[in-house]
């Protein structure tokens, strides 16, 4: 069934578009849900609350073409992960003493190095070992790609903070591919 049908089926046959969206969607819907929740558990439940405002708002998605279901569902998803980390606490974002580091718009070719040795899963893990606001700028950076100024809006900090935050991030990040690939050249 194609996005389109089960758009339209979400309209008339509620039960039945949810199975077939949670079918197609939920492996990388957990997968987008981990990396803001860091927890298996708490992403679980973040898909399930996601999916519910998913049909209790089916009448306002507006099938734009293949994809734009998936990327609705989806921005619902990290909605509902920011906003039940905000709800069980404030993000305990890292101290910013120095606003003046700035992310780097590129990643460096050892960093691409990096990255090409490791495997997506590995990286998801680590990523979602990094602190709360580490993983939280990471992701909406990175992956999502939002800018600092929309990340600092989001998150209620600023644009300068957001990209700080990133930077860090990716050197903590950094650091533990680091780690892993010389603990894998030991064995």
């Amino acid at each position: 069934m194609s996005d389109r049908e089960i758009a339209d089926l979400l309209r008339s046959d509620e039960e039945a578009a949810f199975r077939l969206l949670y079918r197609r969607y939920a492996g990388q819907l957990l997968a987008v849900a981990y990396r803001y929740t860091g927890d298996r558990d708490k992403a679980e439940d973040v898909l399930q609350e996601a999916m519910i405002k998913v049909c209790r708002h089916a009448e306002t998605f507006s099938y734009r073409g293949d994809g734009s279901l998936y990327g609705w569902v989806k921005r619902i998803v990290v909605h509902t992960a920011l906003n039940s980390l905000k709800s069980f606490h404030e993000a305990r974002m890292c101290p910013m003493d120095d606003l003046t580091e700035v992310a780097a718009e590129e990643d460096s070719e050892e960093e691409v190095s990096l990255l090409e040795r490791v495997s997506p899963e590995l990286l998801l893990q680590m990523i979602g070992e990094l602190p709360e606001g580490y993983r939280q700028v990471f992701s909406l950076y990175a992956i999502e790609g939002h800018s600092h100024r929309e990340i600092g809006e989001m998150l209620g900090i600023g644009a300068r903070s957001s990209a700080s935050q990133y930077c860090r991030a990716k050197r903590r990040l950094k650091d533990k591919l680091e780690q892993w690939i010389k603990e894998r050249e030991r064995e």
